[in-house]
């Protein structure tokens, strides 16, 4: 059975809007879900968006483990001890290091990459989708290419870069504290992609080259429902 490309890029997205951490390690690494997108993209023939996403999926390797620690919580006032003293048992609330230097830096290519990525892959989609004349599914793909990179990835690129990539300062990649609000917003933007992704791989501007040579090509979709917007 085939998958087909975009099929595979929504599974990709998912991975890289869901953080299945456990401890310090994420079970659905972004690593592998821009690697799918890569490849979703390169037998897309849209070689560009494949490069970028195989730039984001390499550094992303800095992501797949976070250093942790636990704080020790006073259970009154809900404050971290700084140094809590000998023989007193606190609760211990798991904490993540702040991202700061090389590892900061790779994850903000790993955004920006991604997002350029994502650009290139919309962009030639929705231009794909007109030329089967699918008008709508062309204006909602150029209006995601807009969400990714201004919902999605620049709140976050603008948190990273207030706490300098190449310097000492600190970030931190897992809890969004005042940040929060924004990048659920993200998020949703991303998942949105993934679900039109997902629900139009069938679709002629979403084929292959030998998936539109094959005995199946008649039974994909011309154009876009009317009710499907």
């Amino acid at each position: 059975m085939r998958t087909r490309p975009l099929t595979l890029a929504a599974v990709g997205l998912v991975a890289v809007g869901i953080d299945m951490r456990v401890v310090a390690w994420d079970l659905l690494p972004d690593v592998l879900g821009w690697f799918l997108v890569s490849f979703a993209a390169w037998r897309l023939t849209v070689r560009w968006a494949a490069g970028l996403a195989l730039v984001a999926s390499i550094a992303s390797l800095a992501d797949v483990h976070i250093p942790y620690r636990y704080d020790a919580i006073d259970p009154i006032t809900g404050e971290v001890v700084v140094n809590p003293k000998p023989g007193l048992a606190y609760h211990e609330l798991l904490a993540f290091n702040p991202v700061s230097g090389a590892r900061l830096f790779l994850l903000a290519v790993t955004v920006a990459a991604g997002a350029a990525a994502l650009w290139v892959l919309l962009r030639e989609l929705a231009r794909r989708a007109v030329a089967y004349d699918d008008d709508k599914i062309a204006l909602r793909l150029r209006l995601l290419a807009w969400g990714v990179v201004l919902a999605w990835a620049a709140p976050v690129l603008v948190r990273m870069l207030g706490h300098s990539p190449l310097g000492d300062s600190a970030y931190d990649t897992v809890w969004n504290g005042g940040w929060e609000m924004p990048a659920l917003i993200g998020l949703a933007v991303l998942l949105a992609v993934a679900f039109t992704f997902a629900t139009h791989s069938n679709r002629r501007w979403s084929a292959t080259g030998d998936e539109l040579g094959s005995p199946w090509a008649e039974l994909m979709l011309r154009s876009e429902p009317s009710e499907d917007y």
